[in-house]
């Protein structure tokens, strides 16, 4: 099914680091909202497989991966990482990207959950 989805690999900067990622486009997607699939902070896209490009494909939304820092084909990272890093990606990076890549309806997020990413756990956000 996901053989019919349009994917377009791009760079983009947020969090002041240039960061990889993909928007996955089914055939007769409606505009909003865009599922967006966060890897968990050992991941990146391609630990994802296939499944988002089946979801997207299934529900006609579109849907954004991307890689943060120091992961797969984003900006490498130099020295060690602040203990609250994962506090800065949700607070900060995560609006950017969203805005660096034209999400502005509220999305829905997928995430994976530590080395079970076959259970992603959905959530609105509200805002």
């Amino acid at each position: 099914m996901s053989t019919s989805i349009q994917r377009q690999r791009f760079d983009f900067q947020a969090g002041g680091h240039r960061l990889y990622a993909e928007r996955l486009i089914p055939p007769h997607a409606v505009a909003n909202p865009t599922l967006v699939f966060l890897h968990e902070g050992l991941g990146s896209i391609g630990q994802w497989r296939d499944f988002p490009a089946q979801l997207c494909a299934r529900t006609h939304l579109p849907g954004l991966t991307y890689e943060r820092w120091g992961f797969g084909r984003s900006e490498p990272l130099i020295g060690p990482r602040p203990r609250d890093y994962l506090n800065r990606e949700a607070r900060d990076t995560l609006p950017e990207a969203l805005a660096a890549c034209g999400i502005t309806a509220s999305p829905i997020l997928f995430r994976t959950q530590r080395r079970r990413f076959d259970r992603a756990v959905i959530r609105r956000v509200l805002s």
